[in-house]
């Protein structure tokens, strides 16, 4: 459940420092990595959290959030001398292993290798990206797995039909189990609390693709 908090976190502290989204998505990554190695206690999965996004930032921001704009974020919960004593530990134990592939980078693929797509397809499958990320029972998908199905959900809201076969190079038997969680979310999505995502996106910047209506039916044919 650590990984959860500290997306739910994350997506929120991107938005009011104006990271990079892959940030969020890194930060998500290097946890469930750490929480693989080492017990970490309740009390400090906020501490583990803000120093995964500090790591994060570092890697992917031009201007990358300080340990002393995270403790006052989290009004002073730990300290900055506790966060650098944290990221010692977290590149140790992730042996400085940070750059890695993330369901957004799958996405951003699939998109550039399939024909040109609306605006609004495109904001629906990041808003169904970061509505899993916020959710334990996707971590056991690879991203790729992840970014195909939230890309082909998008595509048959939209669209009507998914085109990703030549894209992501994956069968419908290599998806099924995901697209079914994939479509337990969406479905629930109108009546869940995740106000931070759905706020980002009811935005006119982003076609306020948290109003569309989930499909009635998912009868897809991949």
């Amino acid at each position: 459940m650590g990984c959860v908090y500290v997306a739910l976190g994350s997506i929120a502290v991107v938005d009011v420092f104006e990271m990079c989204l892959r940030t969020a998505f890194l930060a998500v990554n290097y946890t469930d990595r750490y929480l693989d190695i080492v017990m970490v206690k309740k009390m400090k999965f906020q501490l583990l959290g803000a120093t995964c996004l500090h790591v994060a930032s570092k890697c992917e921001d031009v201007s990358y959030i300080g340990v002393e704009d995270l403790a006052m974020s989290a009004d002073n919960v730990y300290t900055s001398v506790e966060v650098l004593e944290m990221e010692e530990k977290l590149l140790n134990a992730l042996n400085f292993t940070l750059s890695v592939p993330t369901a957004l980078d799958f996405l951003n693929i699939y998109e550039r290798m399939i024909p040109p797509i609306p605006k609004k397809t495109t904001m629906l499958a990041r808003y169904l990206l970061e509505l899993a990320l916020q959710e334990y029972q996707f971590l056991k998908f690879l991203p790729s797995v992840v970014a195909a199905c939230c890309l082909s959900m998008a595509m048959f809201t939209i669209d009507g039909f998914p085109m990703l076969a030549d894209a992501c190079q994956y069968n419908w038997s290599d998806l099924r189990e995901c697209m079914k969680e994939l479509q337990k979310l969406y479905s629930s999505s109108p009546s869940n609390n995740l106000a931070v995502i759905k706020k980002r996106y009811s935005k006119a910047e982003r076609c306020e693709v948290a109003q569309v209506a989930p499909p009635t039916s998912f009868s897809m044919a991949f």
